[in-house]
């Protein structure tokens, strides 16, 4: 609060109090016009707000691949090296197919999603190298558009 205000600490919080206004004060603020630290702790206590709601991240990609679950099932370590090659985390994929961000497409038809990339089935890329290698050129663009 300003130092120039001609009501005393104690007061001010009070009037502050039944306008309805929350007031924040730091916990290392020095006191102002006298008041305790057993005050100030309390006004801070008092107004500290509550833990903010959880709140997820939009997708940036969506992926599509045939599977109920699909980092519980048997291919759930591909598709993890699949997210770290696109420097990915599981909260910004969508597991199915979303308008307006891009869609990679394992085995899967892409819909209506004009620029997706399509990629051979799970259980072929993992036993296929020639598969892996043939896939990685769009992968390299597609991390590219995800930047």
């Amino acid at each position: 609060m300003s130092t120039l205000s001609p009501l005393p600490t104690a007061e001010r919080e009070r009037l502050l109090a039944l306008m309805g206004i929350e007031r924040w004060v730091l916990r290392d603020a020095p006191a102002v016009d006298g008041a305790s630290d057993r005050g100030r702790d309390h006004v801070a206590e008092a107004s500290r707000p509550g833990p903010l709601p959880q709140v997820p991240a939009p997708a940036r990609l969506a992926i599509v691949t045939g599977e109920a679950e699909p980092l519980a099932g048997r291919h759930a370590a591909l598709l993890r090296h699949v997210l770290r090659a696109l420097t990915l985390d599981d909260e910004s994929v969508a597991w199915e197919s979303r308008v307006g961000i891009p869609l990679l497409a394992f085995g899967a038809a892409p819909g209506d999603a004009p620029d997706a990339v399509l990629a051979p089935p799970l259980a072929t890329l993992r036993a296929s190298g020639a598969a892996r290698r043939a896939l990685w050129p769009a992968m390299r663009s597609l991390r590219r558009r995800l930047r």
